[in-house]
């Protein structure tokens, strides 16, 4: 588990099934969350976070966290995905529920959760793939230091139209040396656990 100040991190639990459902079907957060078509079905989301939970480990392709409050309850969910040890990169997603979303816990989290990436599991680079229409998510992941990669043309079919997604990656190096991240490791303790 990661804790912030805000935000709590933790790996994705059978008991989520719920919670993560009621997401899937909120057009409005899988356009946050990930521009990939996502189950559509309890029973094949059951199915998929039953091998997700299974194989939820530092050594998977795959690691999927469940974003809470202080008082544990759930206000979002975030992932790193095609994670390659032998490459060390990852894709990184997250979506905050609607009603949780002025309170800043997106850059807390994604903060713990990348030096989670860069720290335990020896990454080097961490992409983000957003719906070029999503300006305000942009913006947030350029102040923690990702810099645009490029921008895929009618990438994704969503929700009755093409979308162009937004390439983004940050760098180790870039991430410790942003002045927002430095702020937030400070904040939690945790700058002296970055080498």
């Amino acid at each position: 588990m990661l804790i912030g100040r805000k935000a709590r991190v933790r790996k994705v639990e059978e008991s989520d099934i719920e919670t993560i459902y009621r997401w899937f079907q909120d057009v409005d957060f899988i356009r946050f969350y990930s521009p990939e078509e996502l189950l559509i079905t309890q029973t094949q989301l059951r199915d998929f976070l039953a091998h997700t939970v299974k194989s939820n480990s530092e050594n998977s392709i795959r690691i999927d966290f469940i974003l809470e409050d202080r008082e544990k309850n759930p206000v979002g969910l975030a992932d790193l995905t095609a994670i390659s040890h032998r490459s060390q990169h990852a894709t990184f997603s997250i979506g905050i529920d609607k009603k949780y979303r002025n309170y800043e816990y997106g850059p807390e989290a994604t903060v713990l959760i990348l030096h989670f990436a860069y720290t335990e599991l020896n990454l080097i680079k961490i992409s983000v793939h957003i719906f070029k229409e999503n300006i305000e998510v942009v913006r947030q992941v350029m102040r923690l230091g990702f810099q645009e990669e490029g921008v895929l043309r009618k990438e994704v079919f969503f929700n009755g139209s093409f979308h162009e997604l937004v390439y983004l990656s940050i760098l180790k190096e870039e991430f410790y040396q942003n002045p927002l991240v430095i702020k937030i490791l400070k904040r939690l303790n945790l700058l002296n656990f970055t080498k």
